[in-house]
């Protein structure tokens, strides 16, 4: 019995010698196949796996830098717009400033400006003149002879200004109009975009041809340095 159990044995070992030797090379490719298979597992994929989790980490980090960049872009016209507000406000401050304060005198814009502002509240211009004064704080030349003063208090003291904003005196003889043109004047005056001060008034003539005699101050700046 036992000697047959030892046949059958031999029998399979040779059984198995005779199909290895068969099928030597198919045994050497599946040995192969399971070589790799091993290696895609415990080296490859480890790797793989690392790979794909690096890049998921750098797609994060590059959305990210791309939403802050889009921000960035967002605020920069943002601020581009707000330059251009300001811009656009600064200059139209900038050309009601030159128009109130000039850096010239401009008698002959001024000249036109006064002669139409006369014309428009009631009266007529007799005589216009132009003197540019130092002395911001001097009060109107006493009135010629004959002509009656206005009352008290019509002879108007200036401020103080700084050096550099000078003094543009202007003695103007208008007729005429009346007490309410008179008044619409001088509210047109007040009104006008150039700073004009009235520094003294005086009337003169018949009460039926009145004439005033108006002496008025406007500025502009000019730097000594200039």
């Amino acid at each position: 019995m036992a000697l047959k159990i030892k046949k059958k044995k031999k029998e399979r070992s040779n059984s198995l010698n005779i199909f290895l030797n068969k099928n030597v090379k198919l045994v050497k490719y599946g040995f192969f196949i399971a070589v790799v298979v091993l290696l895609l597992l415990f080296l490859v994929q480890p790797k793989y796996v690392q790979v794909k989790q690096t890049q998921s980490t750098m797609f994060q980090d590059q959305s990210s830098e791309l939403a802050g960049f889009k921000e960035y872009i967002q605020s920069l016209e943002e601020l581009q717009t707000v330059m251009v507000n300001y811009q656009k406000t600064y200059g139209q401050n900038i050309a009601k400033l030159s128009e109130l304060l000039p850096t010239e005198p401009q008698v002959p814009n001024l000249m036109a400006q006064l002669e139409a502002l006369v014309q428009a509240s009631g009266f007529s211009v007799t005589s216009l003149n132009f003197t540019e004064s130092s002395a911001l704080n001097a009060k109107a030349a006493p009135a010629e002879n004959g002509t009656a003063q206005a009352t008290e208090g019509s002879v108007l003291a200036l401020p103080e200004l700084d050096p550099s904003v000078h003094d543009l005196r202007i003695a103007m003889v208008i007729g005429g109009g009346d007490y309410f043109n008179f008044k619409t004047l001088l509210a047109n005056l007040e009104k006008h975009l150039r700073i004009i001060d009235v520094s003294a008034i005086a009337f003169s003539g018949a009460s039926e041809e009145t004439s005033i005699n108006l002496t008025l101050n406007t500025y502009y700046y000019r730097p000594d340095n200039l």
